[in-house]
């Protein structure tokens, strides 16, 4: 058994059967190990970009700029081709285009894509292969290596998303935008912002005031207040911060159930009328939104109304 085991061995050797894993993730389509030696960063390392790349570029050097000893140079150049240093190349400006190709030698690495979302994809692979540190806030000693390799990818699903309760647990805008750095570090598309529910109402609604007066705050048990919002001129900072990171966010609106703190706020949207507050535990509520008052279908119109220009979101 042990020559069985020695020949398998030569023969993984031979056919490059056991290629060394990558903290990639999502894991990429196709890994290749050029054999070269890896990229140094230095302090002289140069970040080339031309004007239609050049918001990646940016976006790169601002997530990584934190960790490393040195400042990157950004450079702005009509072309990039034979450029040694980090180069952003869109051979295309198709934003919708997801797809890259990151090629790293000891001179150069080289991400390129046909769109900016693709572009942007590369960048956090690239993020991926650098030390883990890089995305934390201490500075890196030592040599900061990526290993020489050849990339091809794209992503295997439309919709990638994370879903953010803030209607139980409410997070501040800081907060989010942190969530939304760490969904892009992989590759993720889609933020589902789940805005209102028996336990808290988190959206302002200007026709309607009382949903975030009085629907937003819940007293718990041992007698703190949960509480807050996020204003439309907030919400357009969240949706904004996610777009630049090409991530769409999709609101979700509880309607007729879990309705209790809007009905807090109104009690007239429910069937009986009485007054109630938001629910401090989670499970089922029977008090609802009543489909037998037209009052309520004009509260929920109204609402949508002021809701859909805040979000793009198909």
């Amino acid at each position: 058994m042990k020559y069985l085991l020695i020949i398998w061995a030569c023969l993984c050797t031979l056919f490059n059967l056991q290629a060394a894993e990558y903290s990639v993730v999502p894991k990429p389509l196709s890994v290749k190990e050029t054999g070269k030696p890896a990229f140094v960063f230095t302090s002289r390392t140069v970040v080339y970009v031309t004007p239609a790349s050049r918001q990646i570029g940016e976006l790169w050097i601002q997530s990584v700029s934190r960790s490393l000893p040195f400042q990157l140079q950004l450079k702005e150049v009509s072309s990039v081709k034979g450029k040694n240093g980090i180069v952003f190349d869109l051979s295309k400006k198709n934003r919708s285009s997801e797809a890259y190709t990151l090629d790293v030698s000891d001179k150069r690495i080289v991400v390129r894509s046909e769109g900016l979302a693709g572009l942007f994809y590369g960048a956090q692979t690239l993020t991926q292969l650098m030390p883990p540190e890089v995305v934390g806030k201490e500075k890196l000693e030592g040599d900061i290596t990526v290993p020489s390799l050849q990339i091809n990818d794209k992503p295997r699903f439309q919709w990638r998303g994370y879903m953010k309760d803030v209607s139980r647990t409410f997070y501040s805008v800081d907060v989010l935008k942190k969530y939304i750095d760490i969904m892009s570090l992989y590759k993720m598309n889609t933020l589902h912002l789940h805005l209102t529910d028996d336990q808290g109402w988190r959206i302002e609604i200007k026709k309607y005031p009382k949903l975030t007066e009085i629907g937003s705050k819940r007293v718990e048990g041992e007698g703190t207040e949960h509480s807050g919002y996020y204003t439309q001129e907030e919400i357009k900072d969240i949706v904004k911060y996610a777009a630049d990171h090409f991530i769409t966010v999709v609101p979700e609106l509880e309607l007729p159930g879990h309705e209790m703190a809007a009905i807090a706020a109104y009690p007239e949207l429910s069937c009986k009328g009485e007054a109630g507050t938001p629910r401090v535990i989670w499970g089922v509520e029977d008090i609802v939104m009543c489909p037998g008052k037209e009052d309520m279908f004009k509260f929920l119109e109204d609402v949508i109304d002021e809701m859909v220009p805040l979000f793009p979101s198909e």
